[in-house]
């Protein structure tokens, strides 16, 4: 893209104003395609996220039962499966081995720039 933009302002200075506006056009269109092209990939993505409903197994009331993620309430005993993460918020009765992608907790004293996620993988029954 900017090999072109050069060719353009050469060929304007060179006092071929046809080959410049060309390769304008030709930027223009490739600008306005890429631009449509996301912008419909974007409303895409938003749509099938909006019907996908991301549920986890949880203990309520003693029962083990699919809750969306968001109506988890304090309370609920969430159900990790090996390689499941989740946020450190959540308590961990029992597991074997816990791991952080955090540089916190791995002793680190910068701020973390996001949240982390712990995996943890449970103890065996």
């Amino acid at each position: 893209m900017l090999i072109l933009i050069v060719a353009t302002i050469i060929s304007m200075l060179v006092g071929d104003p046809t080959d410049g506006s060309i390769i304008i056009a030709i930027l223009l269109a490739s600008g306005i395609l890429g631009f449509t092209q996301e912008f419909r990939a974007n409303n895409d993505v938003a749509a099938l996220l909006a019907r996908v409903e991301v549920k986890v197994p949880v203990i309520r009331g003693g029962r083990e039962i699919d809750v969306p993620v968001a109506e988890v309430v304090p309370g609920d005993l969430v159900q990790l499966g090996a390689g499941a993460s989740c946020r450190p918020t959540a308590d961990s009765l029992s597991a074997r081995t816990c791991s952080s992608t955090s540089r916190r907790s791995r002793g680190s004293r910068s701020r973390p720039r996001r949240m982390p996620r712990f995996r943890c993988h449970p103890t065996p029954r």
